[in-house]
């Protein structure tokens, strides 16, 4: 088991470089007084490598492997970045490089949700539906058309899909809504938004036109929904989305008590996702 989570204990060098130069543009960091005094401020890098490791086990805190960091460091760095921001620009970076690179696959967007469990259950957590009933998350991701993670927004278990639907399109980065209204502009053609047959009904697709997109949600009482291949694909691809973000162990159970404290270590694995679509970082199979 420990060979296992060897590969665990370095947060990709690139996803790496970003945060410190993030932390670096905003100063968070742990300032001396005048005269040097103070306690030593931890080595971030190795506090990055600790914040991966959990990210990829789910281990508690205090499990952390003393050679990264100590769980404590670890939690109270983990704050200051999700508190600062530092994460939500993560994030919108590597959107952002992404959106410049890969225009062609911002004609089709697809949308789904994915429900994790919550046993210590807390704010905003929800009965799960598909759990008898028990405390649990619903984390609704906008992505591209190959699967690369655009937008997301989380609410309790019980919210139906289409609910969310608006939320997440509204926290769509200006950059992203940019592109789509460029694309938009040099076709003709809105860039279609592709979903289950969870949100069909008229008042998700008045959302969609809102936010300047053609919705393609599968219709209720058809066999196959009634799509086009294409729009089975983006589906597809979605689908393999909210799976990859469940190899990620603490997303694939929230141990938190509070939604914001979860939001910070999804916005670093979506930002992870990302920047693999990119080639930036290596592919790593779940353990």
């Amino acid at each position: 088991m420990e060979g296992k989570l060897d590969r665990y204990r370095e947060c990709p060098p690139v996803l790496a470089e970003f945060l410190l130069e993030i932390v670096r543009q905003i100063d968070i960091g742990i300032k001396l007084d005048r005269r040097g005094r103070g306690r030593p401020p931890a080595d971030l890098r190795k506090v990055l490598n600790a914040l991966w490791f959990r990210l990829r086990t789910g281990c508690q805190w205090r499990a952390l492997p003393p050679e990264l960091a100590p769980g404590s460091t670890a939690y109270d760095w983990y704050r200051r970045l999700l508190q600062s921001g530092a994460l939500q620009l993560l994030f919108a970076a590597a959107v952002f490089l992404y959106v410049e690179n890969g225009e062609e696959e911002l004609k089709q967007l697809g949308i789904d949700c994915g429900l994790m469990p919550a046993p210590l259950g807390g704010k905003q957590m929800g009965p799960n539906p598909t759990d008898r009933g028990k405390p649990g998350l619903k984390v609704s991701v906008l992505v591209a058309c190959r699967g690369t993670p655009m937008s997301v927004s989380i609410s309790a278990a019980n919210v139906p899909d289409a609910k969310l639907l608006e939320q997440t399109l509204e926290r769509m980065f200006p950059v992203l809504a940019e592109a789509l209204e460029k694309l938009s502009e040099e076709s003709g053609k809105k860039p279609e938004l592709v979903g289950d047959k969870a949100y069909d009904g008229e008042p998700s697709r008045a959302v969609s036109v809102k936010h300047g997109l053609q919705p393609q949600f599968a219709r209720r009482g058809t066999p196959d929904g009634g799509l086009p291949r294409a729009c089975k694909l983006v589906r597809a691809f979605t689908e393999r989305t909210i799976a990859w973000l469940k190899s990620f162990r603490a997303i694939r159970t929230c141990w938190a008590r509070s939604p914001f404290n979860y939001l910070g270590e999804l916005l670093l694995a979506l930002s992870y996702l990302v920047l693999r679509r990119l080639g930036l970082v290596r592919y790593e199979a779940p353990g």
